[in-house]
């Protein structure tokens, strides 16, 4: 009886620490339910018509103005890599990445 009151012991300390490490997360997420505004942000996107018709075009309009958005309110990450053969630069690789949350637009 001993061996299971230390186990249980153990795994009320554990779910303590852990909900005490998610206590700032669950804050931040209620304050986004109760319709707190984050952040104001504008952005522009464009698109020609070309090739596409003009509902195609300003849906893609949307989505970058959407993106750029994100990224001016949250950052963009950019990570790289090189691939080097024989003391040459065979290839670089970069990736961009940008994650967010739009909770209301006003489209103009």
């Amino acid at each position: 009886m001993v061996i299971n009151m230390t186990r249980v012991v153990h795994v009320i300390i554990v779910a303590l620490v852990f909900l005490l490490a998610l206590g700032p997360s669950l804050a931040r997420s209620a304050s986004i339910k109760s319709g707190e505004t984050i952040k104001g942000i504008q952005a522009e996107g464009a698109c020609a018509i070309v090739g596409m018709s003009a509902e195609q075009s300003q849906l893609t309009a949307l989505q970058r103005a959407r993106a750029a958005a994100i990224e001016q309110a949250a950052g963009v990450s950019v990570t790289s890599g090189t691939l080097v053969t024989n003391y040459i630069v065979a290839v670089d690789f970069i990736k961009t990445y940008a994650r967010g949350f739009i909770i209301r637009e006003k489209v103009t």
